[in-house]
């Protein structure tokens, strides 16, 4: 279905996004004028925003359409990166931050939304398909952005594919419909 394919492909950018500026993040940070010892320290608040974020998107996913809250921090986490390339090491705290938000967030989600759109009677293969393409797009991350910076020399070209990566994950959170079902249906629609 359309949501199914919304899903998986908004999801699986994400994943690239996500991967490509976890793994090269002190790198990023040295590329952005931080020593070494001081990249490490501020590559530490990743885990601070990984924590808020994932105890912060269950209690607004309670409350809040999931969408939308995806949509959301996915744009929070496209700012981190926009804001490491434009200010640089001024920055890199939050930057930093910000992107350990989405961390938090983005497989609780998947399932999360899963759930909604499809049901349970076939979650798992269902969830495993979508995981599967997600688990691929992350293990792209990381090379796509240590080609960038070999061919280019910095990381200004992959911060600003990972963001854009970023908006297309919140662009495609606002493409899905509204839940058809009640969770616990049962019932499923690929």
């Amino acid at each position: 279905s359309r949501t199914f394919w919304v899903l998986t492909i908004g999801f699986g950018a994400t994943a690239v996004a996500c991967s490509a500026v976890v793994v090269h993040l002190v790198p990023l940070l040295r590329d952005a004028g931080l020593k070494p010892g001081e990249a490490a320290r501020i590559a530490a608040l990743v885990g601070m925003g990984v924590i808020l974020g994932r105890v912060g998107i269950g209690f607004l996913v309670d409350r809040l359409f999931a969408p939308r809250v995806a949509a959301t921090i996915f744009v929070i986490t496209a700012a981190g990166c926009a804001l490491l390339l434009a200010a640089g090491a001024d920055a890199a705290r939050e930057a930093a931050f910000l992107i350990g938000f989405a961390l938090g967030a983005e497989v609780d989600l998947l399932a999360y939304l899963t759930s909604r759109y499809f049901g349970l009677r076939h979650f798992g293969v269902i969830y495993a398909t979508i995981y599967a393409v997600f688990w691929i797009g992350s293990a792209c991350g990381p090379t796509l952005a240590g080609r960038l910076f070999d061919r280019y020399g910095n990381y200004d070209l992959a911060l600003a594919l990972v963001a854009g990566l970023f908006l297309f994950g919140a662009a495609s959170c606002l493409a899905l419909p509204r839940y058809a079902r009640p969770a616990d249906t049962g019932t499923d629609h690929v």
